[in-house]
């Protein structure tokens, strides 16, 4: 049976659970007209939701219960270009306002603070200087008041909208970090580039302590205590395997309960003996491995999310005071009915003897060996882990063997093995994923002469360096937003990152200098595109700002000019990913026969999937005949 495109890649019946500060509600996202919106039910009686928003356009993707639990909070941007605003909406009325208004405003939200309920504080950063700033904004009026005197910092730490921590990137790639001290800012300490990814505070313990995820003078990153008048640590828990992932404090912030790590499934380790009896119950309750989704201001209330390999995201309430947890809803009905797949993970050794933690996939029909997809995740400072991933079930309900990697340079086995990328893009990078392919053919897992690879942003940019610079090891490849030119993407780098810069150099590579923009170019797809032979699919959002359009058009020109096979599609209404479903749909329609073709898989009918987008098929429709009578009619060719 084919599972259909619609129910892996369409949007869920429900997303997230966010309960109420008072335990009563629940808030989710969930279609409206076709478009992701809020809805609200009450906790007993999920069923009974109602929508609170009716966004027609762009969906809503992330949203938060204002502390006063008569509002909730999301923020939206325009077509992908990153530029958020932070809207309110009343649950008395619906009543909606933009609580950051203006031209190209990027707005964070900071902090809600219980002791404040009607208001929230907000960073804006925009062109318009006078915008620029951190503001409490009051949620019934829409007025702001500025706090004044903080200095520039890249991130900052507050408690009741009072700022208490700053940090700020140095040249070296390192990070210092301040407190306020007599009316000023002095520095509390200076963390080396080595642990600046590995090292980060997660809470405020009250008396002037910070609990922080640790690397310095270890390699795993320990959940620690930190006293910054006098500069002390304690260690309160470190793993050899895996770095700290999570942190659940207690809803004060004042002392951690349970840690997680993660070296092939998420596993928590509790911090006391109530908590441990907790996470056994909940352990018993449903198959997955488990997250706190949100928590009620009393604590009194959780919501507990269940993650399995096989299964839609299952909810559940979780009372706290009477020990029960009680089935809430899960994130897709229909997916709960598909014939899914579950997830093997293997560790192998990479070129070097390093340590690769591998997740795949194998379809439930035929015989090993399978065609294959290496599918590269983005970042690259990122990771796959263990769970329910639609575009695993996709291939492998279409006949590939699916594979996934952290490969070196991924977060959460380290700070050796997160540093060992450092200025490796293209080179033991790219080696890690030729172990991984060259691991599953020789476990007889993937058949050598059919195996593509595909990926997003980074596992974009790993794709087009795969048939760059390895043009026989691939069968074809799949390129989503990825980069062809390391130096003109390091020079793209947009206002609101500029701080920074040093970062990417120190791992990416130095364009600055003249041996540093050889080396860049060196690893780069673009200079080799001459090379790549396999056929090849590109798709890129039109306004995307972390990946320009430039870095996408510039290769396909180059293919084209070479008669190398290139499909090229432009979403001209997204940004680095597809939002709307519509398009996530045409892209999975066209790269489905795209792979069948030249993997030899199945394929479901592309039904009206391409003609439900926005999809502009810039090169080589040609080469899909057989969608291109289902294109809205006038779409370019």
């Amino acid at each position: 049976m084919l599972i259909p495109r619609q129910i892996l890649f369409g949007d869920p019946d429900r997303a997230f659970a966010l309960i109420s500060p008072d335990g009563a509600s629940v808030a989710s996202l969930a279609p409206v007209g076709g478009v992701m919106n809020i809805v609200i039910a009450p906790v007993a009686d999920p069923g009974a939701e109602k929508p609170l928003t009716q966004e027609t356009d762009r969906r809503i993707g992330h949203c938060a219960w204002a502390c006063d639990g008569r509002s909730m909070l999301f923020l939206a941007d325009r077509n992908g270009d990153e530029n958020w605003h932070l809207y309110r909406v009343r649950l008395a009325d619906a009543g909606l306002a933009d609580l950051t208004p203006g031209d190209r405003v990027r707005a964070r939200l900071l902090e809600l603070s219980p002791r404040y309920p009607g208001e929230v504080l907000v960073e804006i950063r925009s062109p318009d200087a006078g915008q620029c700033g951190l503001f409490r904004i009051d949620l019934k009026t829409g007025s702001r008041r500025e706090i004044t005197g903080i200095p520039a910092f890249q991130q900052l730490l507050t408690d009741d909208f009072e700022p208490l921590l700053g940090i700020r990137p140095r040249p070296d790639g390192g990070m210092d970090w301040f407190v306020p001290r007599s009316g000023d800012w002095e520095p509390a300490a200076s963390i080396p580039a080595a642990d600046a990814m590995t090292t980060y505070p997660v809470g405020l313990g009250g008396g002037g302590r910070f609990f922080l995820i640790d690397s310095r003078g270890r390699d795993k990153a320990a959940l620690v205590e930190w006293h910054p008048g006098d500069g002390s640590t304690r260690v309160l828990f470190e793993d050899e395997t895996a770095d700290v992932s999570d942190v659940l404090l207690d809803v004060r912030g004042q002392q951690p309960l349970a840690v997680a790590v993660t070296p092939d499934r998420k596993q928590w380790r509790a911090l006391d003996a109530g908590t441990a009896a907790e996470f056994d119950y909940l352990h018993g309750r449903c198959h997955g491995d488990i997250s706190l989704a949100s928590r009620s201001a009393d604590d009194r209330h959780w919501v507990i999310g269940y993650r399995a390999d096989n299964a839609p995201v299952a909810f559940y309430h979780y009372d706290r005071r009477n020990g029960e947890a009680r089935y809430l809803f899960n994130n897709s009905e229909r997916l709960a009915a598909m014939p899914l797949v579950g997830m093997h993970t293997a560790r192998l050794q990479a070129h070097d003897g390093l340590p690769l933690q591998t997740y795949y996939s194998l379809p439930a029909q035929g015989e090993a060996p399978y065609p294959a997809v290496l599918l590269v995740h983005g970042g690259p400072w990122a990771r796959d882990d263990w769970g329910f991933q639609p575009w695993h079930q996709w291939l492998a309900n279409r006949g590939y063997a699916v594979l996934s990697v952290n490969y070196r340079g991924s977060t959460g086995y380290g700070k050796a093995f997160l540093n060992a990328g450092n200025r490796e893009w293209g080179r033991a990078m790219q080696a890690d994923l030729l172990d991984t392919v060259d691991w599953a053919v020789r476990e007889g897992i993937a058949d050598g002469d059919r195996i593509g690879i595909m990926g997003t942003s980074y596992g974009g940019y790993a794709t087009l360096a795969a048939l760059a610079f390895t043009p026989t090891r691939f069968a074809c490849g799949i390129d989503l937003m990825g980069p062809s030119h390391l130096v003109s993407l390091l020079e793209a780098i947009p206002p609101q990152w500029q701080s920074q810069r040093e970062f990417f150099v120190q791992r990416v590579g130095d364009p600055d200098s003249e041996a540093g923009r050889a080396d860049l170019g060196a690893r780069s797809p673009l200079p080799a595109a001459g090379r790549i032979s396999r056929p090849l699919l590109i798709a890129q959002g039109a306004n995307d700002p972390r990946v320009p359009r430039a870095e996408s058009d510039r290769i396909v020109e180059e293919l084209q000019a070479r008669n190398i096979p290139v499909i090229y599609l432009l979403f001209p209404d997204e940004g680095h990913g597809l939002a709307r479903p519509g398009n996530r749909l045409a892209l999975c329609a066209i790269a489905e026969a795209f792979l069948a073709r030249e993997l030899g898989g199945s394929v479901e009918p592309p039904g009206a999937d391409p003609a439900q987008s926005a999809v502009q098929v810039l090169a080589g429709g040609d080469l899909i005949p057989e969608l291109a009578s289902l294109l809205p009619a006038g779409t370019p060719q």
